[in-house]
């Protein structure tokens, strides 16, 4: 929602000014973080909704046939789409949390952060985060510099297993695959991550 209103104050600032509601400055003037929600799991569900609805509000008037046909096309409107059908639905009683019940999309089709719609959670072990994996390849002959020979990018739920076909391929189309005894190559993980994109809706 953030997102969607810093992007729309720069793109359509006084069509803005005329659909904002006046306590959205004051509810998405900084960032959402965690540590600053409540812990009860009530209210968070209560500002949860609060958000679905001014996310709806916004989308509404946004998506109005009165509404400046360009607005739709405004990537953080796109975005704010994609998201609210993700974590919000309509009942007879408003807007709605979505809820693993109602269908929560898996990670690697979740939107986890507007500034990215790349950047996927991931888990690993007891270590969570918002970004990518790079998978690197290096040599590691004995009494050598290791010399990294490959580098990989992928969406961070991907499994570190799904890397190694891409990888050999890869090495194998520059002439480096490892062969025999002598030679060997070793693979690397590391998650790239994002530590400004989380919660900042």
């Amino acid at each position: 929602m953030r997102h969607a209103l810093e992007s729309l104050a720069v793109a359509a600032p006084d069509w803005l000014r005329a659909h904002a509601q006046p306590d959205w400055a004051e509810r998405y003037g900084h960032r959402a973080v965690d540590d600053r929600l409540a812990k009860n799991a009530a209210r968070r569900e209560e500002r949860a909704r609060t958000i679905g609805q001014d996310g709806h509000a916004l989308l509404a008037a946004a998506l109005d046939p009165a509404a400046p046909s360009w607005l739709r096309q405004v990537p953080a409107v796109k975005t704010l789409r994609r998201v609210w059908v993700q974590q919000f639905y309509l009942a007879a009683e408003g807007v709605q949390w979505r809820t693993a019940e109602h269908g929560i999309p898996p990670s690697l089709l979740f939107v986890s952060s507007p500034y990215d719609t790349d950047a996927y959670l991931a888990r690993k072990r007891t270590t969570g985060w918002i970004g990518y994996k790079a998978h690197l390849t290096e040599t590691c002959d004995e009494g050598k510099p290791h010399l990294i020979t490959h580098v990989q990018t992928m969406a961070a739920p991907v499994a570190d297993a799904e890397a190694t076909t891409p990888a050999h391929t890869a090495l194998r189309d520059k002439g480096l695959l490892p062969y025999g005894t002598r030679a060997c190559c070793r693979r690397r993980t590391w998650s790239i991550r994002d530590t400004w994109m989380p919660n900042s809706w």
